[in-house]
């Protein structure tokens, strides 16, 4: 029998090059529409919301997490995971009610902080001066520095912007860079005539020639566009494209069309090109609100090493535990409410080398720094009052009503500051706080999630020490400097304390320069783990 041939091997050759065929058939349409169109869906019709201002009337506050949202009183709100308060609305009382349930720290002694520079005595308060309403802020006192005078228009679209993304509308505003593009913004200008004029002259009869050069323009503008931002990426060969794309758009004016088409066209484009405006800055927002709520590198290392080092420590003896020495009330009690190890160490320091013998609990939040000795505090009868703080009657009760349901309280009672708290824990027990509390927390809380828990904070807060507060002078501190850019620097340089109340806290490369600085002197310095971790803030 005779054995046949073995198969002949099949060649790969021209299934490959097939597969490569199909592979640029597809590649090839997807690069030439690359980047041609912007990344924004485009309508024929305007979004009610993005013509209409919002009114401003009164204002209700939600709280969640260390993030304050104002929202109307018809319920309509922001996320509060994005967005934060409108601070120059209200200055100071608002973002300043931050009561957090973190574990409290002793104060060390003996900070390694250089000595604190001499403060100037307290003056007297000056009188309030009537300003015209200025950037985006309401004037209130002498506290504020000069700016320029804008119309009421700039001020409600400043206050809209606000409502929608916080605090970035300022920062934004601080940190504009003026860009040199007056030719770019020219190209754009042409491309959206041209583009109003395209579909109607390529309906019109013996106008092929026109169309196409139309076309060709509208496409060179594109490319050139697609790559510059500034004057300066632009080729050399640019002011021969826009005397073309003149004389094109010269001849098409020429043309009888509808005007109506025209002007739809028109209408189109600038909606276009405010959703696209709108939705980059809604993405900075984003970011710019990343930045605040994430903690830098360094931060993280300096928690991290320092959890180690407790753990790898010697346990101290009971009789020299802190937890023994909190029930000796001949110490000095001091708390701070804080996650943040760097923010309190610079509360610790401030207040260790600025502070006499005491006897009573001062409360202090993590963003703020002591200038002075705070003993005085403790020579204040405060009668029946449970809380020390400073009253700022520019918020009331009443315009929280839809934050605080449908609890007793009187309408005209005013919002009080936290930051700096003298609390008399006799009072407190008498008063029976803390059962208060608990209960208006139950009324509040529907579920067992965080959140809700923490957006009830203000709310409970102002009904449990409704008629308790004993009111401070306002003097005692400056609020507002983590998001207010208008404060005068001698007030910051005499007050007794700071308070960086505000999303642009001074750790953070957002915060305010100006004001950076006296965070900063009581900074830790020399220290190991702060230069592994290089934390320089």
């Amino acid at each position: 029998m005779k054995a046949t041939p073995p198969p002949a091997k099949r060649r790969r050759g021209p299934r490959l090059a097939v597969l490569a065929l199909v592979f640029c058939s597809l590649l090839v349409p997807i690069a030439f529409l690359f980047n041609r169109f912007p990344a924004v869906y485009v309508t024929d019709e305007r979004p009610q919301q993005e013509i209409d201002l919002p009114s401003f009337g009164r204002m209700g506050l939600e709280r969640s997490g260390g993030v304050t949202v104002v929202k109307p009183e018809d319920g309509s709100g922001a996320n509060a995971e994005t967005k934060d308060t409108p601070e120059m609305i209200h200055r100071g009382g608002i973002n300043s009610h931050h009561h957090s349930d973190n574990v409290p720290s002793k104060v060390s002694a003996n900070p390694k902080v250089p000595p604190p520079p001499k403060i100037e005595p307290l003056k007297p308060k000056a009188k309030s001066v009537p300003v015209p309403v200025q950037r985006t802020e309401v004037i209130s006192g002498n506290n504020m520095r000069p700016a320029k005078v804008q119309n009421a228009d700039d001020v409600e679209k400043a206050k809209a912007c606000q409502l929608e993304f916080g605090s970035y509308c300022l920062w934004s505003i601080e940190h504009k860079e003026v860009m040199k593009d007056t030719i770019v913004k020219r190209l754009k200008d042409q491309l959206f005539v041209a583009r109003s004029y395209y579909p109607s002259i390529a309906k019109l009869k013996g106008k092929e020639a026109l169309t196409r050069g139309l076309k060709q323009n509208i496409q060179e503008h594109e490319r050139v566009l697609s790559e510059s931002i500034v004057d300066a990426d632009l080729p050399s060969f640019i002011k021969s494209k826009i005397e073309k794309m003149d004389q094109t758009i010269g001849r098409a004016k020429a043309c009888t069309v509808d005007c109506n088409n025209v002007d739809r066209k028109l209408r189109q484009i600038l909606h276009m090109t405010e959703d696209e405006a709108h939705f980059h800055m809604k993405q900075s927002a984003y970011l710019y609100n990343l930045g605040v709520h994430t903690m830098p590198k360094s931060h993280h290392c300096l928690n991290m090493r320092l959890t180690v080092e407790y753990f790898k420590s010697v346990p101290l003896d009971s009789d020299d535990s802190a937890v023994h020495k909190f029930n000796v009330p001949d110490h000095r009690h001091y708390v701070i409410l804080s996650k943040n190890v760097l923010a309190a160490s610079v509360v610790i320091n401030s207040t260790v080398s600025n502070s006499e013998e005491t006897e009573n609990v001062i409360v202090l939040d993590d963003d703020v720094v002591v200038q002075r000795d705070l003993s005085f505090l403790w020579n204040i009868d405060m009668g029946d009052k449970v809380n020390g703080a400073v009253k700022f009657c520019g918020l009331r009760m009443g315009q929280l009503r839809n934050l605080l349901g449908k609890a007793t309280y009187d309408p005209q009672s005013c919002a009080w500051m936290s930051g700096v708290n003298v609390i008399d824990l006799e009072k407190w027990r008498e008063h029976n706080v803390t059962e208060n509390y608990l209960q208006l927390l139950k009324k509040f809380q529907h579920n067992d999630d965080e959140a809700p828990v923490r957006a009830a904070a203000l709310p409970i807060s102002l009904l449990a020490f409704e008629h308790l507060i004993y009111p401070l002078d306002e003097r005692l501190t400056i609020s507002g400097l983590g998001y207010d850019y208008a404060i005068k620097e001698e007030l910051v340089r005499n007050s007794v304390s700071l308070h960086y109340n505000g999303n642009m806290k001074p750790w953070l490369e957002l915060g305010i320069p100006d004001y950076r600085k006296y965070w900063k002197r009581f900074l830790t310095r020399d220290e190991r783990f702060m230069d592994e971790c290089n934390v320089s803030p």
